[in-house]
């Protein structure tokens, strides 16, 4: 990733880099009120109680075809969401 500032008269800050890039195509790609995942991300908390709708396969511009995951953070069953269990599988590896 790599950052600065662009512009004399209007600087603005901005973010280039991959990671960015397949940031930006995971939320593109993603249906409302869901999270696309990359699979490398999957594998760290698949072991979670979540629940994993699918697994596709998108393009990605200067990577190819990236293996994805979608989730849906909402449980079905209180409408609370669960993505705090994630993100605490994730940060315990």
């Amino acid at each position: 990733v790599t950052c600065g500032v662009l512009g004399e008269r209007l600087p603005k800050f901005t973010v280039l880099g991959s990671a960015v890039n397949l940031a930006a195509r995971m939320e593109q790609t993603s249906l409302p009120g869901k999270i696309r995942v990359t699979d490398d991300f999957y594998k760290l908390v698949c072991d979670t109680e979540s629940e994993w709708e699918e697994h596709s396969r998108i393009s990605v511009k200067n990577m190819g075809e990236i293996d994805t995951h979608m989730l849906d953070p909402m449980n079905e069953d209180d409408g609370v969401s669960n993505f705090g269990d994630i993100l605490d599988a994730f940060a315990g590896r």
